[in-house]
């Protein structure tokens, strides 16, 4: 077996990674774009407290596919008032009708560095749905906004409880629905029943489960999926070593599950979607130190990114 130090030697590093900048995000609006993805800081909320944060991408996917991102942040005052919703964006799954679509995949594991004791804040999936096919996040372009909180220290959920432990087929976790309104838009959440910081799904079986017993029309389309953290109040680091989601059309949004998920556990490090990765190969092999660190260059280029999660 590999040692971390055998690892971490120049020749394994040069032969197997493809260097890419890490860049950090201080200005309230700001956004980059890095792979299928876009980054976001988004303190919109910053107004209603006071407080900082900044947020660093740091894509290092040899397949192009994967994002890894964290973000830092300290916030008091108006603790039921959202400061900021830092997050990723994909660039690539827009546009696909409910009714036809096949699949939806992802997994996400995160975790936190650090916490503070009076720390308000989520961690969740937003899919943005419309009429149009197209449509920015959070505006009049958007009827619906499913979110799917993989954690929340804080009840975030609008509106009343529709149903409660709802098992969605692979999520690996049960859930409690919640719908009410948002601005113009219509607001459906699953709360996971527990903090799920290995999150492997198919999003799909989320929306069928809406379109079946609920009545969300087929006929609209995904406009954006966000992954990101609400925060209220308090401070923390909260990382993401892992992150994915893709979709596929020519499907059924009534066809059944199948038996097992797109994943049955989570995605293997050394693979992604069947394809030998030899930077999640390398994660593996840091995973059993528990570590999560930051490897850089005097170019201030980011070689990987952050590795295992730690408990």
């Amino acid at each position: 077996m590999f040692t971390v130090r055998s690892l971490l030697s120049t020749a394994f590093l040069t032969a197997f990674f493809i260097p890419v900048s890490a860049q950090t995000i201080t200005g309230a609006t700001d956004c980059v774009t890095a792979g299928k993805y876009t980054f976001c800081q988004d303190l919109w909320g910053a107004a209603s407290g006071v407080g900082s944060q900044n947020t660093t991408s740091y894509y290092a996917s040899t397949t192009g596919q994967i994002a890894s991102w964290s973000t830092t942040y300290n916030w008091a005052n108006a603790p039921s008032q959202v400061k900021s919703f830092a997050n990723v964006a994909s660039n690539t799954v827009q546009g696909f009708q409910l009714a036809t679509l096949a699949t939806a995949p992802t997994f996400w594991v995160w975790g936190y560095d650090s916490s503070s004791a009076d720390l308000k804040a989520d961690v969740v999936y937003n899919i943005w749905l419309g009429t149009a096919s197209f449509g920015t996040p959070a505006s009049s372009s958007s009827n619906y906004q499913m979110s799917f909180l993989a954690s929340s220290h804080y009840q975030d959920a609008e509106g009343s409880l529709l149903a409660s432990a709802i098992n969605i087929p692979g999520s690996g976790a049960t859930w409690d629905i919640w719908s009410g309104t948002s601005s113009t838009w219509n607001v459906i959440s699953f709360v996971s029943t527990f903090e799920n910081t290995n999150l492997t799904a198919d999003l799909k079986n989320f929306l069928q489960y809406l379109v079946i017993n609920n009545g969300l029309p087929a006929s609209l389309y995904i406009q954006s999926i966000q992954a990101g953290t609400d925060v209220y109040v308090g401070s923390a680091e909260l990382y993401t070593t892992r992150y994915s989601v893709e979709a596929t059309a020519g499907g059924n949004i009534l066809s059944p599950p199948p038996s097992t998920s797109c994943y049955s556990t989570s995605p293997p490090a050394q693979t992604h979607y069947g394809q030998w990765d030899p930077l999640l190969a390398f994660a593996e092999q840091l995973a059993t130190s528990k570590t999560h660190t930051f490897l850089t260059n005097p170019g201030d280029e980011v070689l990987l990114a952050r590795y295992s999660l730690a408990e």
